[in-house]
């Protein structure tokens, strides 16, 4: 009995392995590389990359230390396919010659054992000589300003005579055509195209035949779905009136002001086509309230030389508290700020100082408080951070009325938002950790005041007119913020009515400008010109201790925000520690003191200690490629000064370099390399002429 069970098992494992043999799946070739000979270049749109586009079958993703490769398998019948596809999209892009020829496929790496060979495939095309677009024309245009219309469209339009004839850019003069219509008032557009393709000569003939319809106005708008906000609330977003001109951009800024309340998850903004009126356009805003309870969990980094931290963050949010879109917002960072270069760490002698650091703020936000457009907002706050030369803490009270104008209902919403802010700030400052001797500086020589604890008393009047097309994605608009603010009140000892220690006047001012330059110069996928000027200064006022402005309100410049290619807060007046022998005077090592870094007096741990007057500018040419990244360029400028006078001194200092973006639903992911262009010795040490930023927003 016990040797027929032992040959049953056998038995049962052998057919076990033969049917394991048999199940297994065949090894298929992998796809290492694709390209091509006998298309174009990169520049003229038939480059590899672009006919790869065309195709189904894909290659592989070679590997990196952090992400293997992607194991893409042949598919022999998607590639025979493909060749009919890649002709098609050579027709599409106006080479109508244009033939595949066939695939060479050889193999890069052989099979061994269980790893499957890795092919290299080379399509071999005739693209041929393109054909250009002879004759473009816009018929159906015969209305009240047809003529106006049509020069538009004709100078507007992707589709231009000479260029190499593409179907996408037909279908891009059909969109444009659509939302030009539809943005004058002509709801309910129709719109055919009529190619005619003429080999022989290498050309092609393209007519829009367009139908605009009535001149349309708003009807009647409804508003469904909401249970908890009251309705008043929500149609003082709307951007369209009822006997207004119809226009597209209205019901696209209504849908965009409804989500910008933050209580709803589905926005649907539809005109409703009536057949025994269609002139005027019935207008339904469908709504599906969210939860007005939000925990938010995150971190952030920022990395960069000089100065670079990391941090997690926890947030509780009510967007709708009392149904009356009063908003709560509790949000605390926690982290760790380092001070420490490159060339540190790189030697191994690590952080020069790092410190724990603490963000946190309890908001609330009252919406139309004495009507529409006002905003009241009452904030408590508490900052722990890190600075060249210290650590401090600071807790605040800053409450703020603003009130905000925008264009009236159904008027050029390219006039953007305008809005005027009135804050104030009681605050209190003390150190926690202070590299400075207080005992050693000399206020009268270095114009530095680190007298603390103290209490800041600030009032502020700020303006702020937005006209960007989109606050993180910015292809075109202005941007301008000013600031004129007073600390302290100059009147008795006590600084009635505003009482705090230091008495100074402090302005700011912020241009910034975007340009998209895609339609001048006839490139696709767009490229954006951002410009930006910004500058300021603190001026202390009155006599006595009193007029002074404090160490941690000055300005500073240099770092990912400002002057690129610069450490954190380098770009200005900076201290340095020394002793008396280091200047050829008596004394003991022990015997430390401060004074300025200058050109002939370097330093090898600077302490900046920031200036009362500062400007900058920067200048980015931003430009879209694929997946949601894009490149830039940029060039820097700026500097910070310890007062007036010292501007005949110092000139701004320039940096320039690159960087990519990563589009993600939070902001663009930024890493930039910037290098100083100027050389100056008084800012040669300890730190490399180049520098890199790593953040989660633009730089402006």
């Amino acid at each position: 009995m016990p040797g027929k069970c032992a040959s049953r098992a056998g038995l049962a494992f052998a057919v076990l392995l033969l049917v394991g043999c048999a199940t297994r799946p065949q090894l298929r070739e992998r796809v290492g590389g694709i390209g091509f000979e006998g298309n174009g270049h990169v520049w003229d749109g038939t480059g590899d990359f672009h006919v790869r586009q065309a195709m189904e079958q894909q290659k592989g993703v070679w590997s990196t230390p952090i992400f293997p490769r992607l194991a893409v398998p042949l598919d022999w019948e998607t590639l025979a396919t493909d060749a009919w596809r890649i002709e098609l999209w050579y027709a599409h892009n106006g080479y109508l010659d244009a033939r595949f020829l066939g695939w060479d496929i050889r193999e890069r790496r052989r099979a061994r054992g269980r790893r499957p060979a890795v092919l290299a495939i080379t399509g071999h095309v005739d693209q041929g000589e393109p054909s250009l677009v002879r004759e473009l024309r816009f018929e159906g245009l015969d209305l009240g300003g047809g003529t106006v219309h049509r020069r538009y469209l004709e100078r507007n339009a992707a589709v231009q005579v000479g260029d190499r004839f593409s179907l996408e850019a037909v279908d891009d003069t059909e969109a444009l055509i659509r939302s030009w219509l539809r943005e004058h008032s002509y709801a309910w557009v129709e719109l055919s195209t009529e190619i005619h393709v003429h080999p022989e000569d290498r050309a092609v003939d393209v007519t829009f035949h367009v139908e605009p319809g009535v001149d349309c106005t708003i009807g009647e708008i409804s508003v469904q779905g909401s249970e908890h906000v009251p309705e008043y609330m929500i149609r003082d977003e709307l951007e369209m009136e009822s006997g207004r001109p119809f226009k597209a951009s209205d019901l696209n800024d209504t849908r965009r002001n409804l989500f910008a309340l933050g209580a709803f998850s589905v926005v649907k903004v539809n005109p409703v086509y009536q057949a025994e009126d269609p002139a005027v356009v019935p207008v339904r805003v469908e709504l599906a309230e969210t939860r007005f309870r939000r925990l938010r969990l995150g971190g952030g980094v920022g990395v960069e030389s000089g100065q670079s931290d990391a941090h997690v963050s926890v947030g509780f949010e009510h967007v709708n508290l009392m149904e009356r879109l009063i908003e709560l917002d509790l949000d605390t960072e926690v982290g760790a700020a380092v001070i420490a270069t490159y060339d540190s760490i790189a030697s191994g002698e690590g952080f020069q100082k790092w410190a724990p650091v603490v963000d946190s703020s309890l908001g609330l936000t009252f919406p139309r408080i004495f009507g529409q457009g006002w905003t009241m907002k009452q904030e408590l706050a508490y900052e722990m951070g890190l600075e060249s030369g210290y650590t401090f803490f600071q807790p605040s009270w800053q409450p703020s009325v603003a009130r905000s104008f925008r264009p009236g209902k159904g008027t050029r919403r390219e006039l953007g938002e305008l809005t005027f802010t009135t804050a104030y700030q009681l605050s209190y400052f003390d150190f926690l950790e202070l590299d400075v001797d207080l005992s050693t500086v000399e206020s009268s020589r270095l114009g530095l005041d680190l007298a603390a604890p103290y209490i800041l008393s600030y009032a502020e009047e700020a303006a702020v007119w937005d006209l960007r097309d989109d606050p993180l994605f910015t292809t075109r608009g202005l941007y301008a913020a000013a600031s004129l603010g007073m600390a302290g009140g100059f009147i008795g000892e006590g600084g009635a009515p505003l009482f705090g220690k230091y008495d100074f006047v402090k302005a700011y001012g912020d241009l910034r400008s975007y340009t998209s330059l895609a339609p001048l110069l006839r490139m696709e996928g767009g490229l954006t010109l951002a410009t930006r000027l910004a500058g300021g200064f603190a001026q202390p006022i009155g006599s006595g201790d009193r007029a002074s402005v404090p160490y941690a309100e000055r300005f500073r410049v240099g770092g990912g925000n400002t002057v690129r290619g610069w450490v954190s807060d380098q770009l200005g007046p900076r201290i340095c520690e020394r002793a008396p022998i280091d200047r050829g005077l008596e004394g003991t090592a022990q015997d430390r003191f401060y004074s300025p870094v200058t050109a002939d007096h370097s330093c090898a741990e600077p302490i900046p200690i920031g200036g009362q007057v500062y400007a900058l500018g920067s200048l980015e040419l931003r430009k879209p490629v694929a997946w949601g990244m894009s490149v830039v360029g940029f060039f820097d400028i700026g500097m910070a000064w310890a007062d007036w006078a010292s501007m005949r001194e110092q000139l701004p200092l320039p940096s320039a370099g690159g960087g990519i973006r990563y589009k993600t639903p939070v902001g663009p992911v930024r890493l930039d390399f910037g290098y100083r262009l100027d050389h100056d010795a008084r800012f040669d040490d300890p730190y490399r002429r180049w520098n890199l930023h790593f953040s989660l927003s633009e730089a402006f």
